[in-house]
C-alpha cells in the first residue's frame, strides 16, 4: 500500500513539473516584443529616431533599407493614428457631450504633431532618394579639371640657352613641369558605396585618361595621361568630389638642345646660333582634380 502511495505521488509531481514548464513556455511565448511596444505612439517615437535627417545628413545609419522601412512604418502608423482621430472628431461634432467636446480639442493638437511626423518621413525619404541620386552620379563616367605635377624621364626640358665664352650654356631648365589638365574618370560601382570610405567620407577609384590644356613651358596641349585615381564625395548630397590621380604621360613637346649642340661645348662647326626641338618624352604625373561637370 505505501508502494503504490509513493508511486502515485511521484507520478503527481512529473505531472506537475511538466504542466509548470508548459505554463511557463506559454508565458513566454506570450511576452511582448520589447522591439515594437504595443503602443503605437511610443513606437513611433522609437521610429522617430531613425527617420530623422540629421541622423541620415551624419551617415550613421548602417543601411539606407533600415531607415526606408523605419520610414514607412512611420507613415503607416502616423496614418492609421489620423484615421483614428479624424473618426474621434467626427463623432465630436455629432455629440454634445462636454467630455468628448474636451477629448476632440485635446486630439487636435495631437493631429498636428502626426502631421509633422509625417511630414518629417516624407523629407527623410526625398533626402535619401536625393543621395541615392548623387551616388549614382558619382560613380560610372564623369569628368574633371585640375592641376598636374609631371616629372620626365631623360634630358630635362630646356627653357633658354645662351653662348658664354663661344661655350653653349643652358639659362633655364628642368625636370618637373605643372600643368593645367582636362580628365575623365571611371569610377567602379560598388553595391554599397557607403561602407567605402576613407576619413569619413565616400570614395570611388577606378581608371582616368587625361590631357594637359595648359603648361608654364609650351603654353598649348602637350602631355597625354593615363593613370588610376581616387575621389571623395564633397558632400554626401552632390556628385562633386575631389580627386587625387597618379599616372604614366607622354609629352609630345619638350624642348631639348638640337641635334650635335650638347651644353658645355662649343657650337658645331659654321653654326653660330643654339637651335632647339621638341622631341617626345614619358614620366610619371600626379593630378589634383575637381568634378563639377
Amino acid at each position: 500500500m505505501n508502494t503504490i502511495y509513493k508511486n502515485l505521488c511521484q507520478l503527481l509531481c512529473v505531472v506537475g513539473a511538466c504542466g509548470f514548464g508548459i505554463n511557463g513556455a506559454l508565458a513566454q511565448d506570450e511576452r511582448p516584443d520589447t522591439n515594437k511596444p504595443a503602443d503605437p505612439q511610443v513606437r513611433i517615437e522609437q521610429l522617430k529616431l531613425t527617420c530623422d535627417k540629421e541622423y541620415v545628413e551624419l551617415q550613421l545609419y548602417k543601411s539606407e533599407v533600415d531607415v526606408l522601412k523605419a520610414c514607412a512604418e512611420l507613415k503607416s502608423l502616423v496614418k492609421a493614428q489620423l484615421n483614428q482621430i479624424t473618426a474621434q472628431l467626427n463623432r465630436a461634432a455629432e455629440s454634445q457631450d462636454e467630455a468628448t467636446l474636451k477629448n476632440a480639442v485635446a486630439q487636435m493638437s495631437r493631429q498636428q504633431q502626426l502631421n509633422a511626423d509625417e511630414q518629417q518621413a516624407n523629407e527623410v525619404i526625398a533626402l535619401l532618394n536625393k543621395i541615392e541620386t548623387s551616388y549614382e552620379k558619382f560613380l560610372g563616367i564623369n569628368w574633371g579639371a585640375g592641376l598636374a605635377l609631371t616629372q620626365i624621364n631623360g634630358s630635362p626640358y630646356i627653357d633658354s640657352a645662351s653662348i658664354v665664352d663661344n661655350k653653349v650654356v643652358v639659362d633655364k631648365s628642368y625636370n618637373y613641369n605643372a600643368g593645367i589638365m582636362l580628365e575623365s574618370h571611371f569610377f567602379w560601382r560598388e553595391k554599397d558605396l557607403k561602407t567605402q570610405t576613407f576619413g569619413g567620407k565616400a570614395m570611388g577609384h577606378g581608371p582616368f585618361i587625361a590631357i594637359e590644356l595648359l603648361n608654364k613651358e609650351q603654353g598649348d596641349i602637350g602631355a597625354f595621361t593615363v593613370g588610376y585615381m581616387f575621389g571623395f564625395k564633397n558632400n554626401i548630397k552632390e556628385k562633386n568630389s575631389w580627386n587625387l590621380g597618379i599616372g604614366f604621360f607622354v609629352d609630345t613637346n619638350v624642348k631639348v638642345l638640337g641635334d650635335g649642340i650638347v651644353a658645355g661645348q662649343p657650337l658645331p662647326p659654321n653654326e653660330t646660333e643654339i637651335r632647339f626641338k621638341e622631341v617626345d618624352r614619358t614620366g610619371i604625373m600626379v593630378m589634383l582634380s575637381y568634378t563639377f561637370f
